[in-house]
């Protein structure tokens, strides 16, 4: 019997290579309020078979879907700062640098190059900060009778039907 041609082929070895991956995206502080820097918390995984560099990169994109003008997080490419072993995760804080403004954004994180496939993305919601007093419900204002508090009440001035005691 002769082997199978798949048998026959020599075996590829694959190199032993880190595969990053963004696992998450947590956001600090929340509810994020316009006038307050956001922090980004980025989880890497590494799924690979092979340790990570501190010099791995990750590229953060920002996009303003309403209000801005200004992403809270730049779009720009960093480096990881650290190793991360095979099987593990870690996780690096990027610190807001600029307070956020009211609005709602697009960020998303990914490793280049894109070896685990799309970028991780979250929404951020930016409120507005409320200046003033906050909105009351309408004044009711108490019934005031005319007069001083002793005179009769309009009801009690009106004549109404005198009894007079039989004799």
């Amino acid at each position: 019997i002769s082997p199978s041609r798949r048998e026959s082929e020599p075996k590829r070895l694959e190199a032993a290579t880190p595969k990053l991956s963004v696992k998450s995206i947590a956001v600090h502080p929340a509810p994020l309020k316009a006038g307050t820097p956001v922090n980004l918390e980025i989880a890497f995984e590494n799924k690979g078979t092979k340790a990570s560099g501190p010099e791995a990169q990750y590229k953060i994109a920002c996009a303003v879907l309403k209000g801005g003008p200004e992403c809270p997080a730049p779009s720009s490419t960093r480096q990881i700062g650290k190793g991360i072993e095979p099987g593990q995760s870690d996780s690096v804080t990027l610190l807001g640098a600029q307070p956020a403004v009211a609005g709602e954004y697009r960020v998303s994180v990914s490793v280049p190059p894109d070896q685990m496939g799309r970028p991780f993305s979250i929404t951020l919601k930016v409120a507005p900060v409320v200046t003033g007093p906050q909105t009351q419900p309408p004044d009711e204002r108490p019934k005031i009778r005319p007069g001083s508090p002793s005179a009769p009440s309009p009801d009690e001035k009106k004549p109404g039907p005198k009894l007079v005691p039989k004799s």
